[in-house]
């Protein structure tokens, strides 16, 4: 018998958003490609608070290559994958906040 004790409730963002499209955005200019959106991912984090009591997308922007063994022992992450992911969210914030 498995007996769940915590958890976090689902959320699925609207990818027509306009912060969606903005993180859209700037992670294309960072890659040089357009990224793949997913609506809602498992083990996502604390995001239903984000959406149901703030009304506010949450988006999160992940960065890596099919090789970087994804939660095994040796998961590792490239230099250049890590600096575009800096690049992706700097983008983000000027997108945002400066609003070009």
């Amino acid at each position: 018998m498995v007996v769940l004790e915590k958890g976090e409730k689902p959320v699925r963002s609207d990818l027509a958003h306009p912060f969606v499209t903005l993180a859209r955005r700037a992670l294309e200019e960072a890659f040089g490609e357009r990224p793949v959106l997913y609506p809602n991912m498992a083990g996502s984090g604390p995001m239903h608070p984000f959406l149901h009591h703030l009304k506010a997308p949450a988006v999160g922007l992940g960065v890596g290559y099919p090789g970087s063994r994804v939660h095994s022992p040796n998961e590792h992450i490239r230099i250049r994958d890590f600096e575009r992911g800096v690049r992706a969210i700097l983008r983000l914030l000027e997108l945002f906040f400066l609003g070009r």
